[in-house]
């Protein structure tokens, strides 16, 4: 790292980086300010901390934190793009006091869905194989910008907790695999989702036909449907044309 700032070879490599970093932390004594000072983070230009920080882990942007007073300071004008599961509420919590804007944030299979702040920046979130309860209804409202969503393998996922699609109106990509308790009551506030370019029910037993079609059609969605005796599969994709 330091040779690349000494000769401004960039861009450097951003996983290297955090390797060698957090290998670093590991061995010093990061609590005497001098000690901080010396770590070759706070010589990296603003833009490389910037992207070291929206690629890093949560792990990672803890301990750097730690390190370097510069990356703290950077954090409020950073992004959150790791796509790596967040592990632990603990974890979490850190992400969200952190105070960096966070675009993905992926929770599947962990339960973790206590959040109770509004997260203006996540535009991608994947809640898949998580057991779901009314929390959720306090979640989905808190995430105005929301593009993506992945609630595939929630067996808990309920006509009720359809409702929420009708204030979360910006999504374009649904993936609801095998949520089998949705109906055609509840598929149909899937029709507020004017933007909606990708849409996947596989496994959605309890949905008919006809009412995918209402929808692939009221959306301009370009169906490509597999049946078979036993499961009804559908995997829509926006047309092109």
């Amino acid at each position: 790292i330091e040779n690349n700032l000494e000769n401004n070879n960039y861009p450097i490599n951003i996983e290297q980086t955090n390797r060698n970093l957090i290998e670093k932390i590991n061995h010093e004594d990061i609590k005497d300010k001098q000690i901080k000072n010396k770590f070759a983070i706070n010589k990296l230009p603003n833009k490389i901390i910037v992207e070291i920080i929206e690629y890093s882990n949560i792990t990672e942007i803890y301990m750097m934190k730690k390190i370097s007073d510069k990356f703290s300071n950077m954090i409020k004008f950073s992004h959150y793009k790791s796509k790596n599961k967040i592990k632990s509420i603990n974890f979490l919590n850190h992400l969200l006091e952190s105070g960096i804007k966070i675009d993905v944030l992926n929770l599947s299979g962990t339960d973790i869905l206590e959040i109770n702040c509004e997260l203006n920046y996540l535009n991608t979130l994947d809640i898949s194989f998580n057991t779901l309860n009314s929390n959720i209804n306090l979640l989905f409202p808190n995430l105005p910008n929301l593009t993506n969503l992945d609630i595939s393998n929630c067996y808990d996922f309920s006509n009720e907790m359809c409702t929420n699609f009708l204030q979360m109106t910006k999504i374009k990509i649904l993936k609801m695999k095998y949520c089998a308790r949705v109906t055609e009551f509840g598929f149909s506030y899937i029709l507020n989702l004017k933007e909606l370019e990708e849409l996947d029910v596989s496994g959605c037993i309890n949905i008919p036909n006809c009412v995918i079609k209402t929808i692939l059609l009221n959306n301009k969605i370009k169906d490509e449907p597999i049946q078979s005796k036993t499961q009804k599969t559908t995997k829509a994709l926006k047309s092109k044309n």
